[in-house]
């Protein structure tokens, strides 16, 4: 995606367009056009706060809903998640739905994929699904809290969750 320390801009927007975060394209360059970007792992630093910035929108809206302590989503993004805690379980229960990981009730495992690929993650895909199949349970308000604490302990090192 560089070339002679240019971003190839054509490129980047096809690797983009490939994790389905292609609508991300404009607002990285419209934020990131002053910056030098000689490295281009800085610049995959720009594209994983963009995404983070976007999966911060559905957490305000959840928020709103769950009425969720920040320090316990925090807690929950190292990994450390309170099944008791009903606002944590409403809060992952809207952001799932928000995600399209599940659609009334019911898990989509394609949501989860796209989830994934959208970080350049999709090929950890199976590895995460066959370490947590356990999680699969028909009580979605059970599955949030197992899957979230399965997908935190073997996910890949940069994978954003929350």
């Amino acid at each position: 995606m560089l070339k002679d320390n240019e971003i190839q801009h054509e490129a980047v927007k096809k690797y983009l367009e490939k994790q389905n975060r292609g609508h991300l394209y404009e607002d990285i360059f419209e934020k990131c056009k002053s910056a030098n970007h000689d490295d281009i792992k800085e610049f995959g630093n720009e594209v994983d706060k963009a995404f983070r910035a976007e999966l911060d929108k559905y957490h305000k809206k959840c928020f709103q809903v769950s009425k969720l302590d920040p320090q316990v989503l925090e807690k929950a993004r190292m990994g450390e998640f309170d099944e008791r805690n009903n606002a944590l379980i409403e809060h992952l229960i809207c952001l799932s739905n928000n995600l399209g990981i599940q659609k009334d009730n019911e898990i989509q495992p394609e949501g989860i994929k796209t989830f994934l690929e959208k970080q350049n993650r999709g090929h950890f895909y199976e590895d995460i699904s066959k370490k947590c199949k356990y999680a699969n349970h028909d009580d979605i308000r059970v599955f949030v809290i197992l899957y979230s604490k399965c997908a935190y302990q073997h996910a890949p090192k940069g994978t954003i969750l929350l």
